[in-house]
């Protein structure tokens, strides 16, 4: 197997081509959403906490104040990652005179530009260049992915350490058939890119975990003694990445979080958002049963029930042991609205249609390589394992599309095997 090899001269044309796919595709749907664009797009309602937490952390880090919020407490609402890169843009902006709009604006681009790389060197790996760079353009234009580049989201920010930690992943599995001392170092690092991840966005807290687990499904060979070494390094790297800001956080609260405090809000957030729709959000048309197990949990949450992971897990019990077809019909509509439920409840009805189509283009090109089996079957189950994660995690919080895009995005690696079935975009083809 060689799954990640060195690019040939003849397809480093088609690299730059994929870098620069994104860029294009996002300026041109910011000028289309947003006629008078003049930097940073957005309206405040759509990056909330951006304005009410990562610009205010930023600031305050850049001005050596550390990590707090403007009040002075210590700022453990969410991981460090986007704060720090945010003071970074902010501090550059100062040092070489261009506004923080311009630059934060090129920070967005350059990372479309490296997302979009690796998804091309992921797909080119196994079907060749022609195919994987058609698998960058069409990322390029995903509609979500254009969308929460016009505003200030992490989800972003946060693809480029993602796809670079399964990208290194992918060439660690690949090394290790050749030489085992060559991996291991892949694997750490894959952890480490994986564990900078989960400082920018927490849902990707479990994913080390995920792909330590790969590891003895996607080896053919190795003994146990190796399998173990490689999944303990890689766990390794995640926690190096992790460690020092976990050890900040309990020395500034004398609490452990894992990765931030704002794990518990956003489960209870998503059993009652239907109940509790507040100022910028619409109350969206739920079944009837899972609308009044939301409102349950809503009143419970009021009586100071939900304030545990514990509490949580105790309600849901009872109430499922109560009404287990509301309870059933509750968790189907969280799966089903990560997928292209919107915090606002707005514009679900444009995001519905467009997530069916590329889902199920998605799903065809994974039974495709499936049916290809070797390579390109390991390749279909390394990718829908960590997709299978997101969703997971996005039906534990509140259920939004926004959560998936990223593991929707590094799907498009997959797109690459529908092309390969056609003869010019084959890598048996001659180019």
């Amino acid at each position: 197997m060689n799954d990640v090899k060195r690019l040939p001269c003849g397809a480093r044309g088609y690299a730059a081509a994929a870098c620069l796919a994104p860029v294009v595709a996002a300026l041109c749907s910011w000028l289309v959403l947003h006629p008078d664009f003049t930097g940073r797009p957005g309206s405040l309602y759509q990056a909330a906490d951006y304005v009410t937490y990562y610009e205010p952390v930023a600031r305050n880090l850049l001005a050596g104040h550390g990590f707090t919020l403007p009040a002075g407490e210590p700022a453990v609402r969410y991981p460090p990652g986007y704060p720090v890169l945010l003071a970074a843009v902010f501090g550059l902006s100062q040092l070489l005179h261009i506004s923080e709009d311009a630059l934060y604006t090129g920070f967005v681009l350059l990372c479309l530009a490296a997302a979009s790389w690796l998804i091309f060197r992921l797909a080119s790996s196994v079907w060749g260049a022609k195919a994987g760079l058609l698998s960058s353009l069409i990322w390029s234009t995903y509609p979500l992915i254009l969308w929460l580049s016009s505003e200030p989201k992490v989800e972003i920010v946060f693809m480029p350490p993602l796809y670079g930690g399964f990208y290194l992943f992918r060439r660690a599995l690949s090394a290790s058939e050749k030489s085992e001392k060559a991996a291991r170092l892949l694997y750490f690092l894959a952890g480490v890119l994986v564990g900078a991840a989960m400082l920018i966005h927490p849902i990707a807290i479990g994913l080390g975990v995920v792909l330590a687990g790969a590891i003895w499904l996607l080896r053919r060979e190795g003994q146990t003694r190796s399998k173990l070494l490689a999944s303990g390094l890689l766990l390794l790297g995640n926690l190096a990445a992790v460690a020092p800001w976990e050890a900040w956080v309990y020395g500034e609260t004398a609490t452990v979080a894992p990765l931030s405090t704002g794990g518990l809000p956003s489960v209870v957030d998503g059993l009652t958002f239907a109940a509790n729709p507040g100022l910028y959000r619409s109350r969206p048309a739920l079944p009837s049963g899972a609308e009044q197990l939301m409102e349950e949990m809503h009143r419970r949450e009021l009586n100071h029930e939900l304030t545990s992971y514990g509490g949580v897990i105790s309600a849901l019990v009872e109430e499922g042991s109560r009404h287990p077809f509301d309870l059933a019909e509750l968790l189907i509509v969280k799966a089903a609205r990560s997928l292209y439920g919107t915090d606002s409840g707005r514009l679900e009805v444009i995001t519905a249609p467009l997530q069916a189509i590329y889902i199920l283009a998605l799903v065809a090109a994974g039974l495709t390589a499936w049916r290809r089996g070797g390579t390109a079957r390991r390749f279909a189950l390394s990718i829908c394992l960590p997709a299978a994660y997101f969703w997971g995690m996005s039906i534990m919080v509140l259920s939004i599309a926004r959560y998936m895009v990223p593991a929707i995005g590094l799907s498009f690696a997959l797109v690459a095997a529908l092309l390969a079935e056609f003869k010019p975009f084959s890598p048996r083809a001659r180019p």
